[in-house]
């Protein structure tokens, strides 16, 4: 499943709300889910659009950005965002993904890694729980006079995970997300790391 500003999956929704300061339409290409499939030389991070914000501190009244979605059954989902890296943008980009377990907090490093899909985390999801279904960002922010941008996130069910086939005579195993690149719960402030390293192949 794909929620984006500019179209989503049956069943997803994208909505912004505006603080201080609005969203507006940035400039430059964002992604897109206009296709089911995308030929080899085409990328659909160039062929739609995206939202860029200015940051608050704490004081202010932030806008934000919230991607919903229904998932199918219960169970545990793959999250992925997408966003643009810009000259200006923040350091800490602050998701929440609300999950079955409660809710998660991420500090995103806006500086790097845009136009592509970062990986958050693995979650549960309940089916017929749109509360508990859905990745919030706010523009409020520790790194404030810069910008924030919002573009799209993906929703990967576990049950279906892809099978690499190995050498001969060994067993298919299941290829997994990278390990999430900042995460903090919401007892405690989000931190902000630099993305990993892709493993080697």
């Amino acid at each position: 499943m794909i929620v984006d500003n500019d179209k989503s999956s049956v069943d997803c929704s994208f909505r912004a709300t505006t603080g201080v300061f609005h969203w507006h339409q940035g400039v430059g290409s964002g992604f897109a889910n206009f296709k089911d499939t995308y030929p080899d030389g085409e990328n659909p991070f160039k062929t739609g659009t995206f939202i860029q914000a200015n940051t608050v501190d704490n004081e202010d009244n932030p806008s934000t950005a919230e991607w919903t979605y229904s998932v199918p059954e219960t169970g545990s989902y793959a999250v992925y965002i997408s966003y643009k890296t810009l000259p200006n943008s923040c350091s800490e980009a602050i998701y929440t993904v609300y999950h079955a377990g409660g809710e998660t907090n991420f500090g995103v490093n806006q500086t790097m890694g845009g136009g592509t899909w970062i990986y958050l985390g693995n979650f549960v999801f309940a089916k017929n729980d749109p509360q508990h279904s859905k990745v919030v960002l706010t523009n409020r922010s520790t790194d404030i006079n810069k910008l924030v941008t919002a573009d799209a996130v993906k929703i990967r069910s576990l049950k279906y995970a892809l099978k690499v086939k190995r050498k001969k005579g060994e067993k298919d195993t299941e290829q997994k997300p990278l390990p999430p690149f900042s995460i903090s719960t919401t007892t405690a402030p989000a931190v902000c790391h630099d993305l990993p390293k892709e493993p080697d192949t």
